[in-house]
């Protein structure tokens, strides 16, 4: 008979019991909960974020596109821009002829 997760689950103040008999300190039992929770908890954000990712690429994808088109600006931040070079001046001059 296999038994169900709720059952295989061993109650936190028993692991707690176990880790100390092995040596363990309060502190380090204290930190890695705190740092398991982090990580759960950044696992769940990046779960709900994922419906979010197939636009993300899209964005990306179109703002390399459209970078060469607008001189003088960039649509990626921290990326600087070319600069269009405006010509040297000419200059003309003007004379009368056949006066």
């Amino acid at each position: 008979a296999r038994r169900s997760k709720r059952q295989l689950a061993i109650p936190s103040e028993v692991r707690q019991e176990m880790l100390l008999a092995e040596g363990y300190s309060f502190g380090e039992i204290a930190k890695t909960v705190r740092e398991i929770r982090k990580i759960r908890e950044r696992r769940n954000i990046s779960f709900h974020h994922m419906k979010y990712d197939p636009i993300a690429e899209r964005v990306e994808t179109l703002k390399r596109g459209v970078k060469g088109i607008i001189p003088g600006k960039s649509l990626i931040p921290g990326m600087k821009s070319k600069k269009l070079e405006s010509p040297a001046p000419v200059l003309v001059q003007v004379t009368s002829q056949g006066a």
